[in-house]
């Protein structure tokens, strides 16, 4: 994200599309994963992928719902 983000620093992220790999993370390492997305790069939508884990998908969900694409394979994901 630092990187993707370095030519325009303060602009919000559309769009973060793929696996955070969150699987195995504890709850708090979530949250703070999470917070650090929401917070630096004030991502709009988020479509992420299994690997993310259950627990993460549920918060993703729990704090915007509207903000939240199912990333299922096969999925169409409209920009």
């Amino acid at each position: 994200m630092e990187a993707a983000t370095a030519a325009a620093p303060d602009r919000p992220v559309s769009m973060l599309v793929g696996g955070l790999h969150l699987l195995q993370d504890s709850p708090e390492q979530v949250e703070a994963t999470l917070d650090v997305l929401a917070d630096n790069y004030r991502i709009r939508t988020m479509s992420i992928g299994h690997c993310s884990g259950e627990l993460t998908f549920m918060r993703v969900q729990q704090r915007g719902k509207d903000q939240m694409l199912y990333a299922g394979l096969g999925e169409t994901i409209a920009f």
